[in-house]
């Protein structure tokens, strides 16, 4: 998922997680659950995961009752991706949206990366996200701003913003799968609208190489890079989560600590699908 994920927000798991006294024995292990993303799963995990904090999946694949039905099973918080900056060729809008597309998108080669200026792709999108509010979600998972990344222009920028506003307009969270390219600009900018709560990041302890399809540490100076952004982040008050992907129990461990020593939530997959873990 290059960038795909779930979150929860919950006064507790703030206090409990963000350095705020918590004892050894508060802390997560290398199991724990309190967020998980699985955005590779469709409705049937209705029946499958119960007592999660916060649950992050594509509720297009869902209807209001089976969103209601998760949170009957003491799921605390649904919050759905939606992928703003890229379109992907099983969608069933795709079609109606191909002739925005700016170019292929690595390693994914069912998605293309989509110009994010157009008017009828931004209404489309706010569309979308009130669609999906109505079922009953609590927040929005967005993916791909790293569309700014690629094609760093003020069109892109702005229509970022003019996106993201409009989905803040349902008034609820709202956290942005990587993206720290648009993240820094809109920071240094000064922009005072709050068009985003927090965010998410992948593989800041770990990696995946996507050549010989295996799971690594990711390296210093990566590792570094993200570091000091998302503790950044921190100090200035946002909501900082991690995804990454490990099958190695010392390292998922050592992925769960290091987050913690930075005051990141972190989940740890041990698929890159995002499917439930096998451990």
């Amino acid at each position: 998922m290059k960038g795909k994920i779930t979150i929860i927000f919950c006064i507790y798991l703030l206090l409990s997680f963000v350095g705020c006294g918590a004892n050894e024995e508060d802390r997560p292990t290398e199991n724990t659950t309190e967020y998980m993303v699985l955005l590779g799963e469709d409705s049937s995990i209705v029946e499958k995961v119960s007592d999660v904090d916060v649950l992050v999946i594509d509720a297009a694949y869902f209807c209001k009752e089976e969103i209601a039905s998760l949170k009957d099973k003491n799921i605390g918080k649904v919050y759905t991706y939606l992928n703003i900056g890229s379109i992907e060729n099983f969608r069933s809008f795709y079609e109606d949206y191909e002739n925005y597309i700016l170019g292929d998108y690595e390693n994914w080669p069912e998605e293309k990366w989509i110009d994010v200026s157009q008017p009828e792709w931004q209404e489309f999108i706010i569309n979308e996200s009130k669609e999906l509010a109505q079922k009953g979600i609590d927040g929005f998972f967005i993916d791909n701003v790293d569309v700014f990344y690629l094609y760093p222009n003020d069109e892109i920028y702005n229509g970022l913003v003019d996106i993201l506003s409009g989905i803040k307009g349902a008034n609820k969270p709202v956290y942005l799968n990587g993206g720290d390219c648009f993240v820094r600009k809109y920071i240094e900018s000064g922009d005072k609208r709050v068009i985003f709560d927090g965010v998410n990041q992948e593989c800041v302890y770990t990696t995946y190489d996507f050549t010989n399809d295996r799971f690594l540490k990711n390296s210093e100076e990566n590792r570094y890079y993200f570091t000091e952004y998302l503790d950044m982040l921190v100090e200035n008050g946002y909501v900082v989560y991690v995804l990454e992907y490990a099958t190695d129990s010392k390292i998922r461990s050592k992925s769960y600590s290091y987050s913690m020593e930075h005051n990141y939530i972190c989940y740890v997959s041990d698929n890159i699908e995002l499917l439930m873990n096998n451990n």
